[in-house]
């Protein structure tokens, strides 16, 4: 089994704030963008990193090369992890399902 990675680019992008035209919140621009790739071409990771920190999406498979989880995070600008999101995904046909977990309301349960 081979499990290098390759890391394929790295894009610069500089935008200005687009506002969500769902809740009116101002979005930040995306800075860089990286994605890794497995050898057979799969995505590995990709991550979008923003001046308020970044997303890192990370993707398993099945045998039959169907993305079987993608692992989100997001992290501040201090690459704290702030809030995780799975989204499993299924071989049958059902839909996937998302848990989300929010990482700073489980610290202040802890507390």
């Amino acid at each position: 089994m081979l499990t290098a990675l390759m890391l394929i680019f790295t894009k610069e992008v500089i935008m200005a704030v687009e506002i969500c035209p769902t809740c009116g919140a101002e979005i930040p621009p995306v800075i860089t963008t990286q994605v890794e790739k497995n050898l057979d071409g799969s995505m590995k990771k990709w991550t979008e990193i923003s001046p308020t920190g970044k997303r890192v999406d990370s993707y398993t498979y099945y045998k039959g090369c169907e993305i079987d989880v993608i692992v989100q995070e997001r992290l501040d600008s201090k690459s704290v992890v702030v809030n995780k999101t799975d989204i499993k995904h299924f071989t049958d046909g059902k839909p996937p399902v998302v848990t989300n977990v929010d990482i700073k309301e489980i610290a202040e349960v802890i507390k």
